[in-house]
């Protein structure tokens, strides 16, 4: 009898890893915004920004690496008390995203604790 517990106990939590990997896919997608024409795709993480991938429509091949996502899409240094100081993404403690329509994305990040300028925010724009 221990050894069906023993299996039971495993399946158990061999399944329920599975449907975790599942979900987990499922919410990642989920966590995207995406561009895309009839030649290239591009996502971006709905939550910070960052950019998560370059896909050719054709063949789905993504040409950013997976560490990719984790660099900053920009960079600003800032002279402060004769310091130059450089803030990227992750100094950002705002973001927000529109969409003009289906080909047009802008981002914006704000609410950056080191800028004194609480009206100072970061905007780009990427189109396809």
């Amino acid at each position: 009898m221990k050894i069906i517990k023993t299996n039971s106990f495993f399946l158990f939590n061999f399944f329920i890893a599975f449907f975790c990997i599942i979900g987990c896919n499922q919410i990642d997608s989920e966590q995207e915004i995406t561009l895309e024409n009839n030649m290239i795709s591009m996502s971006f993480n709905k939550n910070t920004g960052a950019f998560i991938t370059l896909k050719n429509t054709d063949n789905v091949f993504n040409f950013l690496s997976p560490s990719s996502a984790q660099e900053s899409l920009w960079e600003i240094d800032i002279l402060k008390d004769s310091v130059v100081e450089t803030l990227e993404m992750s100094a950002a403690s705002g973001f927000h995203f529109s969409k003009k329509d289906p080909h047009t994305l802008f981002l914006t990040w704000d609410n950056f604790s080191e800028i004194e300028n609480k009206n100072f925010k970061v905007k780009r724009c990427y189109a396809v």
